[in-house]
């Protein structure tokens, strides 16, 4: 899988723009596995509370307004208890867990290592709530230690796509849009960084193959 992933960037981006110094990574379901329907899964719940569960946690609104901005761990359960009350319990339960939702992808590590090697430098620009990173920040470390740098949403109140967010990602690191290479799952934030002049990828990973 490693091999797969670095061809992606080599036939689809530095090799077609060989002014690239800089590459630029989403985290989420890029660098690590955002496995939220399979986290469900492992609790046996039946199909009817599973998707009750996805629509209070995961497909609702505040699950990205969280990305953006912090908010008390209280305040934060309450307001996805809000979403359907009935499931009190099992929402409780699953943000508690919420950090069984990533795991980072085998081909991260080397990936990034390999980059490095070859003269690259190497960041990430992820849509993050706070609560989410304090769950996993052993998890983000054991990669994120060893790129140039990155900006996680939370930290800014912004969130991809708004180009407000790229532009002070650009800013802050010093980075000239033409010379960097950003992959991410989402076509409307790969687009937003296109706008940018940045080059940029949609980046989907089979996942049988992850």
């Amino acid at each position: 899988m490693l091999e797969s992933v670095d061809q992606i960037i080599k036939t689809q981006g530095v090799n077609v723009h060989p002014e690239i110094q800089t590459i630029i990574f989403d985290i989420g379901n890029v660098l690590v596995d955002f496995r939220w329907k399979e986290f469900l899964n492992d609790y046996s719940y039946p199909p009817e509370i599973h998707e009750r569960l996805a629509k209070a946690i995961f497909q609702n609104s505040l699950w990205w307004e969280l990305d953006r901005h912090a908010l008390p761990k209280q305040e934060m359960f309450d307001r996805f208890i809000g979403n359907d009350p009935e499931l009190s319990a099992e929402i409780t339960e699953c943000l508690l867990h919420l950090g069984n939702t990533i795991e980072v992808f085998p081909y991260t590590i080397p990936l990034i290592e390999r980059l490095k090697s070859e003269g690259f430098r190497v960041y990430f620009l992820s849509n993050y709530s706070k609560y989410l990173y304090d769950l996993t920040e052993e998890k983000l470390h054991s990669f994120t230690h060893l790129m140039d740098g990155g900006i996680y949403s939370y930290e800014t109140g912004r969130s991809k796509p708004d180009p407000k967010f790229y532009q002070l990602f650009l800013d802050r690191f010093a980075l000239e849009p033409a010379s960097c290479l950003f992959l991410d799952d989402k076509s409307a934030n790969v687009e937003a960084a296109k706008k940018l002049s940045i080059h940029a990828i949609e980046f989907h990973l089979p996942r049988a193959n992850a």
